[in-house]
């Protein structure tokens, strides 16, 4: 059995692109380059699976990011960016039989992940965290990107006439949900299956065109393009089974707020959404929170 890890380190104009990455993010990313491939050159060694990171080549500057640009104008970098790196996976899923996929900001928690090889099936099911939502919370869609996430995903089911069906046993039918691509593991079978690129060709004019209400937050928010917003409606529309591997695996809550809360003993792999703090303790320059918090180990 061959196996993957691999990871996407882009340089782009941020300044100048619509989208929702910032400066810091690459300051921290570029400049901290080897830090964050720390742990995933060594979890790639635990797990017996060969890395990959991605860099900037003449493909993806020459070829996709402008072709992309051409079709698809209202779209920034950043999400193309994004739908890069699910084609990456197709690609390298034709040469290896499993393959995960790791944001670049994704390091260690405070305890060593098992082999995720052997401990998801991959099985053409897409592994990966589902985050769920009520469907008629509409407070939510301000507060939580990913819930508005969830709400395309919706969306488009509605659009598209997709239904809901029978996923993992149960029918939800007030529940609407995000996969979160920031771990993605799959095969060939499943990527197939998902036949994403011809659900973004066909969707992205049809979101590009909508005026969403006000409650949605999304009418100037380019959120609506989102990777992960598509990769749900298609594990919806083509009956994907997602293999959850839950917020352990993929936790986007800092330590100190999970100190503070208590949710969660132990955590796998910390996805540092939050990035004045990964700022702090990469540089140590306090930025002045209020929180108690122990030292982050990157």
């Amino acid at each position: 059995m061959k196996n993957l890890i691999f990871s996407l380190l882009i340089k782009f104009d941020i300044q100048n692109d619509n989208g929702p990455c910032d400066l810091l993010c690459s300051k921290i990313y570029f400049d901290y380059k080897d830090v964050f491939l720390k742990d995933k050159l060594d979890y790639a060694r635990r797990c017996d699976a060969d890395f990959i990171l991605v860099e900037n080549d003449d493909y993806f500057d020459k070829v996709w990011a402008p072709e992309m640009k051409e079709k698809f104008p209202y779209v920034s970098m950043f999400d193309i960016i994004q739908y890069y790196k699910i084609r990456l996976a197709g690609l390298f899923a034709e040469k290896y039989d499993n393959v995960l996929y790791l944001d670049f900001d994704m390091t260690y928690g405070n305890a060593i992940p098992p082999n995720i090889f052997e401990s998801f099936d991959f099985t053409e099911k897409l592994v990966a965290r589902k985050k769920t939502y009520d469907m008629y919370a509409g407070d939510q869609f301000k507060i939580e990107p990913s819930s508005r996430k969830a709400f395309i995903a919706n969306f488009l089911c509605n659009i598209n006439s997709a239904t809901y069906a029978y996923q993992n046993g149960g029918l939800f039918n007030f529940e609407m949900w995000n996969i979160n691509t920031g771990l993605l593991g799959l095969n060939i079978e499943t990527y197939n299956r998902l036949n994403y690129f011809e659900h973004l060709e066909k969707n992205l004019p049809k979101l590009n065109m909508i005026d969403f209400d006000d409650e949605y937050d999304l009418s100037n928010n380019t959120i609506r393009f989102s990777n992960e917003a598509l990769i749900t409606y298609c594990t919806i529309q083509e009956l994907v089974e997602n293999e959850n591997v839950g917020i352990k695996w993929n936790c986007d809550i800092i330590p100190p707020v999970i100190k503070k809360n208590n949710v969660l003993e132990e955590w796998y792999f910390l996805h540092l959404c939050d990035k004045v703090y990964t700022y702090e303790k990469l540089t140590g320059i306090d930025q002045h929170r209020t929180y108690e918090e122990e030292p982050l180990k990157l």
